[in-house]
């Protein structure tokens, strides 16, 4: 059926057979089948079509508001859905769960702890310290040895660091195994001649906000690590 451009309408996905796929009242188009897999979609400054699975979303596609694509691939992706294509795929969710199950894990981190420790280092603190984080997904030698011992003989970085969004694993908490602070180090300043060496100290507000927000940590040669599993 042919659309305007700007909307949808209802009709236009009446002739897909979605099988055991039921429709949905939210959003312009919303179809859940009984192992949870859903097709969505939605409208922003595009159509968006997406196939997730409790809040994961295995695939997206976009569509211009009068592209006739969409709705082949809502007939398509629904015949895969029906087909069992997505049932065996397993969210982020179920394998970080994994991981956690076979390297035996315990759990010491959860989001509202590593959102406040975030919001409490970028707001509490008079600058951010030099800091590195390794995820689930990172191989063991992800980290540098060489960048951890920078940190622990005190050597400040080459420039301050940021706790944005991109910078902390686009607050993805839930994957994130540890942190490595440190939060008093010094850098050389001066020019080639005359260096000298310039200390950066807010290790006495860092360790309240340990305390304030009851973080669990390790503290080793001045490096304060937080493991979000252990």
């Amino acid at each position: 059926m042919e659309t305007d451009g700007t909307t949808i309408p209802d009709t236009s996905f009446n002739a897909v057979d979605f099988g055991s796929g039921k429709r949905q009242k939210d959003g312009i188009l919303s179809v859940r089948w009984p192992d949870g897999v859903c097709l969505k979609i939605q409208k922003d400054w595009m159509y968006s079509l997406t196939i997730e699975r409790d809040g994961y979303i295995f695939t997206r596609q976009r569509f211009k508001k009068n592209d006739k694509q969409l709705l082949i691939w809502v007939e398509r992706v629904a015949k895969d859905i029906s087909n069992g294509r997505y049932t065996t795929k397993k969210t982020e969710k179920e394998i970080i769960l994994d991981i956690i199950t076979k390297r035996n894990l315990a759990s010491f981190m959860n989001n509202t702890k590593w959102r406040e420790l975030r919001i409490g280092m970028r707001k509490e603190l008079p600058f951010i310290p030099p800091y590195e984080y390794k995820t689930l997904f990172d191989d063991s030698n992800y980290i540098s040895e060489d960048y951890v011992q920078y940190l622990i003989k005190n050597e400040g970085p080459n420039c301050f660091c940021s706790l944005d969004e991109e910078s902390f694993n686009f607050l993805n908490y839930k994957a994130i195994e540890w942190l490595k602070v440190r939060p008093r180090f010094f850098t050389e300043e001066g020019g080639q001649l005359v260096k000298k060496k310039v200390w950066y100290d807010c290790e006495k507000e860092f360790t309240e906000i340990l305390k304030k927000y009851s973080i669990p940590y390790e503290l080793k040669n001045g490096v304060y690590t937080i493991y979000g599993y252990k």
